[in-house]
């Protein structure tokens, strides 16, 4: 089918909507791109966060059980004094 006069200029308007329709799919396929990075960044800093705060509950936990066997072994201590007290008086 050859162009007439009047399909010539629809599909001229048709070329150049479709090349502006490319242009934005270019830019939105680089902001996707972009975006997934920022993303990827924010993943990456989030399981960072995650290995800290691990760690320092971790470190957390082995500090409250030394406390916790310190403090059993005064009240032992404690309680040994206060036996010894008791003996004394007693007899």
């Amino acid at each position: 089918m050859e162009p007439t006069p009047t399909t010539s200029p629809i599909i001229s308007d048709i070329n150049k909507a479709l090349h502006l329709l490319e242009l934005m799919v270019a830019k939105l396929q680089k902001e996707l791109i972009k975006a997934n990075e920022k993303i990827e960044d924010q993943n990456n800093t989030i399981e960072n966060l995650e290995i800290k705060i691990n760690y320092i509950a971790t470190e957390t936990e082995q500090k409250m059980s030394r406390t916790e066997y310190r403090i059993e072994g005064e009240i032992n201590r404690l309680e040994g004094e206060i036996n010894s007290i008791e003996t004394n008086y007693v007899c």
